[in-house]
């Protein structure tokens, strides 16, 4: 016995797509919506039952499934290859080929809405789900040209008990910035040299989530080299983002240098999900040891 429960979203939408795993601002971006999406949960249960009993006495749950379908209205090679559950690799200059590719490619997905019923922005995270079933590519006379997506999504055992498929965010009527500190090191802390420690920073936000789309290391997040002011530099490195614990990581591609000293930049562009910015951009400090 099943029962499913569909959650409609009927405004245009945007749908970003990365590796398993990836933080929303390293997906890419397939673009907007056509019609809306549709997003299906259904729940597989057995009855208890017994000769002695004349009715159903309980139920056990035996699975949870759950599927994404949406239409996108962007036809460009990398969204064909995304609907076919191929990589961008795929596609070179402009041919893309197709046939014989045997990997089920986990990846994480997120699209950002607006929920008809309330006008409250609506964040969908998928977690960790698969492309499946028959991609459908329309290139029809006298219709618009479209590509249709069907999504798997999987548990994620990786997340906490109850976390681990969907997240479904509405923005309420928060109007409190989020706010940031350094957590390892602390602010004029240090690093050890000759290493790749990672450097983290925790954001402070009560009602809602932070905008991962907004989190983009080069862009909103830099941590620079500042030792010769001459010629202050991007440590080269990335970042990773936790949304429960809304810790964001930063790992550095090289060993610290004796030494150097590193500045933090955070800039006002980094959001939480009801749209609030960081008040001020933000700046911290940190050596690494002699």
């Amino acid at each position: 016995m099943s029962t499913a429960l569909n959650l409609f979203v009927g405004a245009p939408s945007s749908v970003k797509i990365g590796a398993y795993g990836a933080a929303e601002g390293s997906c890419v971006d397939l673009g907007a919506t056509e019609g809306g999406l549709k997003l299906t949960f259904t729940p597989s249960f057995f009855d208890k039952t017994a000769d002695q009993w004349l009715g159903v006495v309980g139920k056990v749950k035996t699975k949870e499934t759950a599927q994404l379908e949406v239409t996108l209205p962007e036809l460009t090679l990398s969204n064909v290859a995304y609907v076919m559950g191929y990589p961008t690799t795929a596609v070179v200059g402009n041919t893309l080929d197709v046939g014989g590719n045997a990997t089920a490619t986990e990846r994480t997905l997120y699209v950002n809405g607006t929920d008809l019923a309330t006008g409250r922005s609506i964040k969908i995270t998928i977690h960790k789900c698969v492309i499946v079933g028959a991609a459908e590519v329309s290139l029809l006379k006298d219709n618009k040209t479209v590509v249709k997506l069907t999504i798997d999504i999987l548990q994620d055992t990786s997340k906490p008990a109850n976390k681990q498929m969907i997240q479904i965010d509405l923005t309420g009527t928060d109007s409190t910035p989020p706010t940031v500190a350094m957590t390892n090191p602390l602010e004029d802390g240090t690093v050890t040299k000759d290493t790749k420690g990672t450097v983290t920073l925790t954001f402070t936000e009560a009602v809602n989530k932070i905008d991962e789309g907004t989190l983009i290391y080069d862009k909103t997040i830099m941590l620079i080299n500042v030792t010769d002011t001459t010629a202050s530099a991007l440590v080269a490195g990335a970042i990773s983002f936790n949304s429960e614990t809304k810790v964001l990581t930063f790992t550095p591609a090289n060993n610290w240098i004796a030494a150097d000293k590193i500045n933090i930049v955070i800039t006002t562009d980094v959001k939480d999900t009801a749209g609030n910015s960081l008040a001020t951009t933000f700046v911290g400090h940190f050596t690494v040891t002699l």
